[in-house]
């Protein structure tokens, strides 16, 4: 982190972003184009946006007051600090991607970005008969009136689920026309409690409790015990976007590297509705799981 810089440097964020996870997330957006102004076309396109949004080049920097707090420096990254090319063709063929489904695995070893660090917890304790997880829930329209859609601030609770463990161990151990309702209601019935914890109330309590400390280094999202966090690209509008004719529009969205374990990740909602999850197994269940549904889970 940056040193401190005075108040009148500074550009404020709300007291949700002073407790946000300070990382990147990485994605890979597959476009089938081989257009020669593909470079230029991103180029210029990450430069009005840097028109629009300045502060995309700005930089974390330490608050004085409340401590632990952050705010954003003045935009100090150049375009080309942001921009750089890495050219794979003669690693990566694309045709030969996309015959096999953009299977996660041949994603990994790219190094692209920097490797996510942050491992998933073993978890999932069998003396417990309850199992729990974190799920960020998007309240920017659980606001009366709902926030604007140019609002780039973090908007986001997080909320503990807990379900059943022998609910999710009936679904798991199902397949085909065998999955038990039941145990799939109860489930979805869980997370949707949990969701509709976080509303508009809830928001400004959190907001206005952040805003009265001295001090937010020790403060967290949500309470630490959950063996799994869940994150959802859901509402993220890739598909959607058309990138003019020198791109078109994305073909499909992935993770850079896959060697470590990941909590699951929900993608971006595809254009016929459906979503695709990415999880992460020990080399024991992934095993089992061949050996039951005879197909790889990653497909499932």
């Amino acid at each position: 982190m940056a040193e401190t810089l005075s108040t009148q440097e500074l550009s404020q964020l709300s007291p949700l972003e002073w407790v946000m996870p300070r990382s990147f997330i990485s994605q890979i957006l597959c476009f089938p184009s081989t257009n020669p102004r593909i470079y230029e076309v991103l180029r210029d396109g990450l430069a009005g946006t840097l028109a629009d949004v300045p502060y995309l080049a700005s930089r974390i920097v330490a608050r004085t007051h409340p401590k632990g707090s952050v705010a954003l420096s003045s935009p100090c990254d150049s375009l080309g600090d942001l921009f750089r090319v890495n050219d794979l063709a003669t690693t990566v063929d694309y045709n030969d991607l996309k015959a096999r489904g953009f299977q996660p695995s041949l994603f990994d070893g790219l190094d692209l970005f920097s490797a996510d660090l942050n491992p998933a917890r073993d978890g999932n304790d069998t003396a417990s008969d309850i199992c729990s997880m974190r799920i960020a829930v998007n309240c920017r329209s659980r606001y009366n009136p709902p926030l604007p859609k140019n609002y780039l601030g973090a908007a986001f609770g997080v909320s503990l689920v807990t379900a059943k463990k022998v609910d999710l161990m009936d679904i798991g151990r199902s397949s085909g026309e065998t999955y038990s309702i039941s145990a799939i209601a109860n489930v979805a019935a869980a997370i949707r409690q949990s969701v509709n914890v976080i509303d508009e109330d809830k928001m400004n309590t959190i907001v206005n409790h952040l805003s009265a400390q001295e001090d937010v280094t020790g403060l967290k999202l949500c309470e630490q015990p959950a063996s799994v966090s869940i994150v959802s690209w859901a509402d993220e509008g890739v598909y959607e976007l058309d990138w003019g004719i020198e791109l078109g529009h994305c073909e499909v969205v992935r993770l850079p590297t896959f060697k470590t374990k990941r909590y699951p990740v929900v993608f971006p909602r595809l254009p016929n509705g459906d979503l695709e999850v990415l999880v992460s197994f020990d080399p024991e269940l992934l095993n089992r799981w061949r050996a039951v549904h005879s197909v790889s889970p990653w497909k499932a």
